[in-house]
């Protein structure tokens, strides 16, 4: 009975480790993933019919603010886009009383999509300004593919800001 358990023992990690490896992505694979991603993602963002969902938000002060359990979403429709973002920093000159998150409207201006490679990885960036009630943003969305996405936002009146949010289709409900 040991000799049986001690030969079982034996085989058993070996027995283990053959699907594993015969799993594993050689890089060619790996690239070739990332381009049909990167390339998803920019037929998406070309269509000009997607949503992004704000789940973090990074600003310049560089203060933890995870605990507000900030969450923003921007709309692209056609040339619309359509927001609402949360805002943790300074503004220099707003209305009185004015001083809650980002919103903005309104037709897009000055659209620019482009795909970067650096060194092996690629991106999409896709930059736009958009004018808001009092502001003018302008709005740059970066992703590698696979739905994650990056958020830059310079604004005329209020500090530099970024968020993190997932990237997908108008209308898609998770």
């Amino acid at each position: 009975m040991k000799t049986l358990y001690l030969v079982f023992m034996m085989w058993l990690p070996l027995a283990l480790a053959q699907p594993a490896a015969a799993q594993k992505m050689t890089k060619e694979e790996k690239a070739a993933r990332q381009a049909e991603a990167v390339e998803e993602a920019r037929q998406l963002i070309e269509s000009r019919n997607f949503e992004i969902e704000i789940n973090q938000v990074y600003p310049q002060s560089g203060r933890d603010v995870s605990r507000f359990n900030p969450r923003g979403k921007i709309t692209v429709k056609d040339s619309i886009a359509e927001g609402f973002l949360p805002f943790f920093g300074r503004a220099y000159r707003l209305p009185y009383g004015e001083g809650g998150g980002i919103e903005f409207d309104n037709a897009m201006q000055d659209t620019k999509l482009e795909v970067r490679e650096k060194r092996k990885n690629k991106s999409v960036v896709f930059s736009f300004r958009v004018p808001g009630k009092d502001d003018t943003y302008q709005i740059s969305i970066e992703t590698m593919g696979g739905g994650n996405c990056s958020v830059n936002l310079i604004s005329n009146n209020r500090t530099q800001i970024s968020y993190s949010g997932t990237l997908a289709p108008l209308g898609k409900e998770e």
